[in-house]
């Protein structure tokens, strides 16, 4: 199943098989804990709205050319861009987390590597409101 990245203007395919490693990590319950002056623990909880982060990683697996790199940190470089990104059969409205939100590394080593030169990625993102 694909997975791609969007400005509305271009889109970046992605390799299917990257890996959500944080698929499962968020919960959409907030809750806070604390006690009153009498002792009693008073508990409150509400759902969030947006926020989840979706981290997606090559694992060692899934490279890229540099080209798709290249473009992937032309959208990084963009203040308050928001992006559309299409996960296996989900769809998501995300920005890219900073710093850190996204990495690269050479697959090989080379001294003057071209445009199919390949790397692993790590994007690091977050669903934001439509």
């Amino acid at each position: 199943m694909p997975i791609s990245i969007t400005d509305g203007t271009t889109t970046i395919d992605l390799p299917s098989d990257l890996q959500w490693s944080d698929e499962f990590e968020w919960s959409s319950v907030e809750q806070e804990k604390e006690y009153s002056l009498t002792g009693a623990l008073l508990v409150q909880q509400g759902i969030k709205q947006k926020g989840r982060p979706i981290t997606l990683k090559s694992g060692g697996g899934a490279w890229v050319l540099r080209s798709v790199v290249k473009a992937l940190q032309a959208y990084y470089n963009t203040p308050d861009q928001v992006f559309t990104l299409t996960l296996w059969d989900e769809t998501f409205v995300v920005q890219f987390e900073r710093p850190d939100g996204l990495k690269a590394e050479e697959v090989l080593r080379q001294a003057d590597p071209g445009p199919t030169h390949f790397y692993t990625i790590e994007l690091k993102l977050f669903e934001v409101a439509e």
